[in-house]
């Protein structure tokens, strides 16, 4: 199972926080776009977690070659 939207968001946290602290420019805008990605991420998550809680189940199917079990 993917990562959840709180992971995401606890890393994006984490690299806000470190661009905050950090007194190099160059390395302050890496961590901000990271932030912002691990932002997106979550965001994406959020999404794909409600859509698959909206789902019905859907039925497995089988992928095997000849429609029996044994290998081929």
């Amino acid at each position: 199972m993917p990562p959840s939207a709180e992971e995401y968001r606890a890393k994006a946290s984490e690299c806000a926080e470190l661009a905050a602290k950090t007194n190099d420019l160059q390395s302050k805008r890496m961590l901000e776009q990271t932030a912002g990605q691990w932002a997106a991420l979550a965001k994406g998550a959020e999404k794909y977690g409600a859509k698959r809680a909206s789902r019905s189940p859907q039925p497995r199917i089988s992928l095997t070659r000849g429609g029996s079990d044994r290998g081929a």
